[in-house]
């Protein structure tokens, strides 16, 4: 759960929004105050127009919060709530984890 403090700044966030995108924010900042999870990122990933759908991992995840509609997309006023956050620091939006390969250096031959 939130505290007083981070819930007096989501209800200064969202401040004249609608009823069902603020309770939508509400229940995103509850949802990723433990940290970001794969489901987290592909969905701010997908507001910033990286992708245009979310995945159906996501779907599940965020669908019962009004997050996400039942084909993967993301309401307009959500998209923007989703961007106006990360741009005003209320949500940090981290990058797909895309492991880097390690070359296999034993494999050189520097004769």
């Amino acid at each position: 759960m939130l505290t007083g403090p981070e819930k007096s700044r989501v209800k200064k966030f969202t401040a004249g929004m609608d009823e069902s995108t603020a309770n939508a924010m509400l229940n995103l900042f509850i949802l990723t105050k433990p940290g970001c999870d794969a489901a987290a990122s592909d969905l701010m990933m997908a507001a910033h127009g990286h992708y245009p759908r979310v995945c159906t991992g996501t779907i599940s995840a965020y669908r019962p919060y009004g997050l996400v509609g039942t084909d993967g997309s993301i309401p307009a006023p959500v998209k923007l709530a989703i961007r106006k956050a990360i741009a005003q620091n209320y949500l940090v939006m981290h990058g797909p984890n895309i492991p880097t390969p390690k070359p296999n250096l034993a494999e050189l031959n520097y004769r």
